[in-house]
């Protein structure tokens, strides 16, 4: 009788240490004013055994939020009016990166893919909430990244290249990777021919062009809409910079520097134009941007701009603000690298590194 006591009491107690032990939740952060949907998310989360924790902020401190490692963004993206820097900050805070964003949409006539190549959101929900599946539809977002993640595993051959070769072999590698986007980019086959790559680049004194590879194998760890769009950027920077041996033209790389960061000190007085509706001079803005760009490498502002006139010409208001978001999430991909090879050019001694700061 009391070694079966004794055994009873063993497997309560290691019964009851294991209920004593922390579940780990994930956080999901909802941005959101309207008390009706704030109530249908915390209905949904709160049901079953989810291992959710719910945070609800109506204009958050980003880094408050971001230091809470989200593993979902819910956002409604009129948080504080059309102007407000909210949407942006989100988008362009490198910290949350590997997080998806997920807007709550009042029009669901504007649908959101995230399997396109250009959208910075993961998806979209919308609304009137339907709390009968909304917590499968959260689930869903949350568990995506995992799904890509196990891309990594997948055979991916890309071309060998020598510890001298800086031409054809390099192109023909950098190309091979964004020929198979966007599988390639979770492989950790490319991960480390972009590794090896920029240590070949760095060996042959191409500074500038090391630090965009290591950028882009460090982008290529976060799997969310904006992070490929981020990925396929540098990389495509990358190619232009191999292609045309421009990382040895002297004093270029302080120039492309200095021109990303007039692009976003123009930012705000481009926002005040589409405030007032000045279309001309947003289709201005474009011209020169769509003009400017490719003189520095920079394909995507290119793009940026011929999109940026042609919202203007069609006096699409919300589409030219879209492309700002676009212009200041392409900005803060290649600023790391950027301004590493900025500050080692005036002697601090800072490398260039490709961490996510």
């Amino acid at each position: 009788m009391m070694q079966r006591l004794l055994t009873m009491f063993r497997r309560r107690h290691a019964t009851e240490s294991l209920s004593l032990e922390p579940v780990q939740k994930a956080t999901i952060v909802l941005i959101e004013d309207d008390p009706e949907v704030v109530a249908a998310v915390r209905t949904a989360v709160s049901c079953g055994k989810t291992h959710l924790d719910l945070y609800v902020a109506g204009e958050p401190d980003i880094q408050h939020l971001s230091s809470r490692s989200p593993a979902l963004i819910l956002l409604n993206p009129e948080i504080g009016g059309p102007n407000a820097p909210l949407v942006r900050q989100l988008l362009t805070d490198q910290r949350l990166l590997p997080t998806p964003i997920v807007l709550l949409a009042r029009n669901p006539a504007v649908a959101v893919s995230a399997a396109d190549d250009f959208n910075l959101f993961d998806g979209q929900i919308n609304q009137p909430i339907d709390e009968k599946t909304l917590l499968a539809r959260i689930r869903e977002f949350i568990d995506a990244p995992g799904q890509k993640q196990a891309l990594r595993q997948a055979d991916f051959k890309v071309p060998a290249i020598g510890a001298s070769d800086h031409g054809a072999g390099a192109v023909d590698l950098l190309v091979t990777i964004e020929k198979h986007l966007p599988e390639s980019q979770f492989s950790f086959t490319a991960q480390s021919a972009l590794l090896q790559m920029a240590q070949v680049a760095r060996h042959l004194e191409h500074r500038e062009l090391a630090g965009y590879l290591e950028r882009a194998e460090c982008i290529s760890n976060a799997s969310t809409a904006r992070a490929r769009y981020c990925f396929r950027s540098v990389l495509r920077l990358c190619i232009s910079m191999v292609t045309d041996q421009s990382d040895l033209i002297p004093g270029l790389a302080e120039l492309r520097s200095g021109y990303l960061d007039n692009r976003s000190a123009e930012t705000p007085d481009l926002d005040r134009l589409v405030e007032h509706r000045d279309f001309a001079a947003l289709r201005n803005a474009g011209h020169n941007l769509k003009g400017s760009g490719g003189a520095y490498g920079f394909g995507d502002v290119t793009e940026i701009g011929r999109s940026l006139e042609t919202a203007a010409k069609n006096s699409d208001a919300a589409g030219f603000r879209v492309q700002l978001d676009r212009m200041a999430v392409y900005i803060s991909a290649l600023r790391p690298a950027a301004a590493a090879k900025k500050e080692e050019s005036h002697g601090t001694g800072i490398p260039v590194v490709g961490t996510v700061n």
